[in-house]
């Protein structure tokens, strides 16, 4: 079946990526079965009073059980900044700093706030 040879070939590669750390690896309910790469990412944001977390892609959303703490320590690399205190953005999928609004664009559109006092890890 060359559409699960496809896939079964994807997840190998993401696999690849995240023993190379290009890649975020979770668990879910006790089983490693998300593979994100990094440049997919555009913020990882907090969800208020859930302890959860929603992964912002360019292309899709997932929902987690987690803390910003806890994913800004498996992400560990400097281009994934805390921007906000309920958010953190990857600064290499950054297009435009609105600074009217307070606004990070990301490619694809997708747009969440930084706090002022944040803005200069945007600047360059």
């Amino acid at each position: 079946n060359p559409a699960l040879e496809d896939e079964v070939r994807t997840n190998i590669d993401l696999a690849e990526q995240a023993m190379n750390n290009d890649c975020l690896f979770l668990y879910v309910d006790k089983f490693p079965t998300l593979y994100i790469p990094d440049d997919s990412i555009c913020y990882i944001e907090a969800i208020k009073g859930t302890g959860k977390l929603c992964i912002h892609c360019r292309d899709c959303q997932y929902v987690i059980r987690a803390t910003l703490a806890d994913m800004l320590g498996r992400l560990g690399k400097s281009q994934f900044v805390r921007c906000h205190k309920s958010i953190i953005a990857n600064r290499e999928n950054v297009r435009k700093l609105d600074k009217s609004g307070k606004l990070l664009i990301f490619q694809g559109g997708a747009a969440c706030p930084y706090s002022y006092r944040n803005k200069g890890v945007f600047d360059d």
